[in-house]
This record gives structure tokens, C-alpha cells and sequence, in this order.
């Protein structure tokens, strides 16, 4: 069976870039996306929902005002888990995240059969405990891979069990 698989695309004030985000990364994966805007003054919002509307495995999650990233992500990954995704992968919007990493990241969950995989441009920095948490809970056999550059993709099993005690 195949896994239904979601990528989160936190924004704001990306109208610059989302299209060609979108494009790039639809390019090499097929997965469905989720825009998630803050209220970008600068239109990001508006240019998601047209994307939205010639593409429908795109959808947009637009909020009221300037919520930051980190709830912009926990917000996606709760999105997820209500639409069944078996998987999330969250990347930024300014191409920080290069889309040609997707298929590394998708591999690791699935060949290593990793639970968790981060990556980052900066390993040695470390992560955010609380995504770490999300993905392991108290399930001592998790396994994590930390070796890619691009943001985080996360087992749907692992983040449902302990994603409502990351929420601040």
C-alpha cells in the first residue's frame, strides 16, 4: 500500500517565492502540500490559494495573523494526522530547504525505516527537543537518522502519539 505523504510549507511574506517552491518541488515529488501562511501582507496567501486552485494536491491553511513558524509546523503535522498522512516533511519557503533533498529524506524514512529524520545544515547545532519528543514519545526503539540537508520528515504513528505535548 502506498503511503499517503504531506509536505508542510510554512510562510510568510514569501510571494517571491512559494510559486516557484511549489513548482520546483513538484517536480521531484509527488507529494501533497500544505501551504501555511501567517497573514503575509505581501500577498504569499493569495498566490497559495491560486496554486491551490490549478493544483488540487495543494491546499492552503491560512491564519488570522503572525503566529511564527515553530506553531506554523505543529499546526501542519496536526493537519496531517486529521487528513491521514502516513508521513510530513517540512521545509521553508526561501529554498534554505532545497527540494532535491526530498527524495533522500523520503528514503531514510523508508530504507532505514527511520521513525524521525532531521536534517539540517547545521548538524553539530543540535535540534529542537520538542520535534524529538514528537517523534519518539516514550517509544524506546525509535530510530533517528541526522544526516541530510533539509528540514524534518516524521512517521504519522510517532508524532500522533505525544504531538499534543509539544503545543505551548
Amino acid at each position: 500500500m502506498l503511503e499517503k505523504n504531506l509536505i508542510v510549507i510554512p510562510t510568510y511574506n514569501e510571494a517571491g517565492n512559494i510559486e516557484r517552491l511549489v513548482d520546483r518541488t513538484r517536480e521531484i515529488d509527488p507529494s501533497d502540500i500544505l501551504i501555511v501562511d501567517d497573514n503575509s501582507p505581501d500577498g504569499t496567501g493569495a498566490i497559495a490559494e491560486n496554486i491551490a486552485l490549478r493544483d488540487p494536491s495543494v491546499s492552503v491553511l491560512r491564519r488570522p495573523k503572525k503566529l511564527g513558524l515553530g506553531s506554523a509546523h505543529l499546526q501542519g503535522m496536526e493537519w496531517a494526522l486529521k487528513n491521514g498522512y502516513d508521513t510530513v516533511l517540512t521545509m521553508d519557503c526561501d529554498f534554505t530547504h532545497p527540494p532535491e533533498y526530498i527524495p533522500q529524506l523520503r528514503a531514510a524514512l523508508s530504507e532505514r525505516q527511520a521513525d524521525l529524520v532531521i536534517g539540517s545544515r547545521f548538524p553539530a547545532a543540535g535540534w529542537d527537543r520538542r520535534l524529538v519528543v514528537c517523534a519518539q514519545g516514550d517509544d524506546a526503539n525509535s530510530r533517528l537518522a541526522d544526516d541530510l540537508d533539509a528540514r524534518v520528515a516524521l512517521r504519522r504513528d510517532k508524532c500522533a502519539q505525544n504531538l499534543s505535548d509539544v503545543r505551548p
